[in-house]
C-alpha cells in the first residue's frame, strides 16, 4: 500500500506523516510531498524511526511522482 501525504512539510503535514510512519502496516510505502525544497529532509528525518515502512520526499510544483501509485 502506497499512502501520499500531500503538504508535508507543514505543522499537520509533519504530525501526520510522522503517524502513518508509525502505525502504516509493513511493507508500505510513504510518500511525502510539498512546494517546499524541505520537503526531502523531513522524509530523510522520519526514516530514523525503526518501521518497516519506505518512505520518500519529493518537492516542486510537479505531485505527479509523488502520487504514482498511491491510494
Amino acid at each position: 500500500m502506497k499512502v501520499a501525504v500531500l503538504g508535508a512539510a507543514g505543522g499537520i503535514g509533519q504530525a501526520l506523516a510522522l503517524l502513518l510512519k508509525t502505525q502504516l502496516p509493513s511493507g508500505s510505502e510513504l510518500s511525502l510531498y510539498d512546494i517546499a525544497p524541505v520537503t526531502p529532509g523531513v522524509a530523510v528525518d522520519l526514516s530514523h524511526i525503526p518501521t518497516d515502512v519506505k518512505i520518500k520526499g519529493f518537492s516542486g510544483e510537479d505531485a505527479t511522482p509523488a502520487l504514482e501509485g498511491a491510494m
